[in-house]
């Protein structure tokens, strides 16, 4: 064995440093962090290939004074932590490790002037060593700050093989810039790209009176017009920002921005929570889009948790993450409405017989978020021959039912393609996904038989249904859960279980086929749950939900059958009872609605 040895202060700084500096947006985020704290109106970043090869940070804040501008980068040196104070911190760094991480592995070129003075200090370091220190005069009375960093992880190469590309290491800096513009709506910043001696605006945000402008200058309109308003006194704590409605979401969490006292944060329990909240209205693998500021007493989180500061815990008994859930749920109740169809302009220089139909009926911008789910959930029949023309105009037909109108004031016009009614409600065509319109009343008639055992429907003989081990088992744990909502079983061989009664609201034809589909599915559901027992925001707890809705999905009314107007009035009239009835249980849309108005723009009327 080698003989110990106490390892040199720098390489020690460039181990460190790499806890605190993982890419180009960590120093992104550790300048701008210091601009703020700094009391900076405006903070212009410059970037070049994604930060790759250099970032420049300059801000209008107070400046360095002249004699401390090296001491900034020395490790453990800060302006804002005295003391005792590390349990009641306000500033966004506290560490004294940012600047100093930044400096042992790239190269530094710091410029700073205070209020107080007419001197301009700048360093260079490289490496972590001071390279040049000069002192110039300029005669404006402004205070500022600039850093360039530039030949990231020049002296620790295996490092920067593990940056990613350009492409991806630029998105990172443009939702870091993002995040901090939607935390500081007052701060007006500037995010550009150099390359060839040419600028790229990337984004610029300037400074705002509201939340929802800023949010209007960065994530756009389509985003903008969406949202919820969350605004709320939750005991120690005040919630403000947006969320989405449930029709818009993401396939990961890469739009939800969360502050907590003004910094930035990520908390994946605290999110699940939120996500939670939204129960069946929202899609499998879809996540919402979120902007919360939530503000509350200082010493009820730890935010010194990990080098970047981006980590928090709450104290053991704060109510905050189960107060924000009940908060979420509760607002959007209140805010339910149908989905009305996005209309897209079309040109009016665009020839008849040139446009597609998906751009006269365009589908919705998150609809490649729909290959997310788990489309083994509706068992569909579809066909490998090219449909004829005879084919897709018997499709389209409305069939040939009688009108009728339901009970509810609905004018159901007919059913087409076999899988969608069409309705006439309020000078609004409505077009109805019967299969989750269905599941939707099937997945309520569930919930609320929860408190009790729901009504079930007992064969004359009992139906065998052969299963893997693994998946016999899992069914077999969850025996009680299953009786409770109608399905009775008992265990026949090694491989087999004997099913003894269905649902009543079970309405497929029972086989051992269709009862065999929905137990493989819940034994899949139990599967992947079997470690995540966490409760979903419902009168259900995880598990009979996962239940319910496999439940409510295989025993609805199928897609590719006919159906009579008078079936369909029914459905309309269960669904419109429903507390809930704009999505189905797995948060897919039931009706669209597309209002006169719109389809008049549509034809230029």
């Amino acid at each position: 064995m080698s003989k110990i040895i106490k390892l040199p202060t720098k390489i020690i700084s460039q181990i460190a440093a790499g806890e605190v500096i993982e890419r180009p947006a960590n120093i992104v985020k550790e300048l701008v962090e210091n601009s703020i704290d700094a009391q900076a109106d405006k903070i212009h970043i410059i970037i070049k290939d994604g930060g790759l090869n250099q970032v420049y940070v300059r801000d209008n804040g107070t400046g360095i004074p002249e004699n401390e501008v090296l001491k900034a980068f020395e490790l453990h040196t800060t302006s804002k932590l005295f003391d005792d104070q590390i349990k009641d911190v306000q500033t966004l760094g506290f560490r004294g490790e940012g600047l100093a991480s930044i400096a042992s592995i790239s190269k530094v070129i710091c410029k700073s002037k205070n209020s107080s003075s007419h001197k301009v200090n700048e360093i260079t370091i490289e490496g972590g060593d001071l390279v040049k220190q000069q002192t110039t005069i300029e005669k404006s009375e402004k205070s500022w700050t600039s850093v360039k960093i530039t030949g990231l992880f020049y002296n620790t190469p295996v490092r920067r093989k593990f940056l990613k590309k350009t492409a991806t290491e630029r998105k990172r800096i443009i939702d870091m810039v993002t995040h901090f513009a939607l935390t500081y709506p007052n701060i007006h910043f500037i995010l550009e790209e150099e390359a060839q001696n040419k600028f790229t605006t990337r984004l610029e945000s300037p400074s705002r009176q509201s939340l929802l402008a800023v949010i209007f200058d960065v994530l756009g309109s389509d985003i903008a017009s969406e949202l919820i308003v969350l605004d709320s006194k939750l005991k120690n704590w005040h919630v403000s920002g947006y969320i989405s409605k449930p029709n818009l979401f993401r396939s990961d969490r890469s739009v939800q921005f969360l502050c907590i006292n003004g910094r930035i944060v990520r908390h994946q329990e605290l999110q699940k929570k939120i996500e939670n909240a939204y129960g069946s209205q929202l899609m499998r693998s879809a996540h919402p889009i979120l902007v919360l500021n939530i503000s509350g007493p200082i010493d009820a989180i730890d935010f010194n948790i990990h080098p970047q500061k981006s980590e928090i815990r709450f104290k053991s008994n704060d109510t905050i993450l189960s107060d924000l859930s009940e908060l979420t749920r509760t607002t959007l109740d209140t805010n339910a409405e149908l989905v009305i169809l996005p209309l897209k302009k079309v040109p009016i220089k665009d020839k008849i017989g040139t446009q597609k139909m998906d751009d006269l009926f365009p589908v919705t911008s998150d609809s490649e978020d729909i290959s997310h789910l788990d489309t083994e959930l509706i068992q569909e029949e579809n066909s490998s021959r090219t449909p004829s023309t005879g084919d897709i105009y018997k499709q389209l037909s409305l069939s040939d039912n009688k009108q009728v109108v339901s009970k509810s004031g609905i004018e159901i016009l007919g059913h087409i393609m076999n899988k969608f009614a069409l309705a006439y409600a309020n000078d609004e065509l409505w077009l109805i996904d019967i299969h989750a319109a269905d599941e939707r009343v099937k997945f309520e008639y569930y919930e609320k038989g929860s408190q009790r055992t729901v009504l079930s429907q007992q064969m004359l003989q009992p139906i065998s249904i052969s299963l893997a081990v693994g998946e016999k088992q899992f069914i077999l744990d969850h025996k009680i859960e299953l009786e409770k909502f109608g399905l009775r079983i008992s265990n026949d061989s090694d491989t087999s279980i004997l099913v003894h009664s269905t649902p009543v609201y079970f309405d497929q034809e029972i086989s051992e086929l269709s009862i065999k589909k929905v137990l493989l599915d819940i034994a899949g559901f139990f599967g992947e749950t079997v470690d995540d027992q966490s409760i979903v925001e419902s009168p259900l707890n995880k598990i009979e939900y996962g239940i319910v809705a496999r439940l409510a999905c295989h025993g609805s009314i199928r897609s590719g059958y006919p159906l009579s107007n008078e079936v369909i009035a029914k459905v309309i009239d269960n669904l419109l009872k429903c507390t809930n009835p704009w999505t189905c249980a797995h948060g897919r849309p039931t009706i669209l609605r597309l209002p006169k108005s719109r389809l008049e723009g549509w034809f230029r009327r």
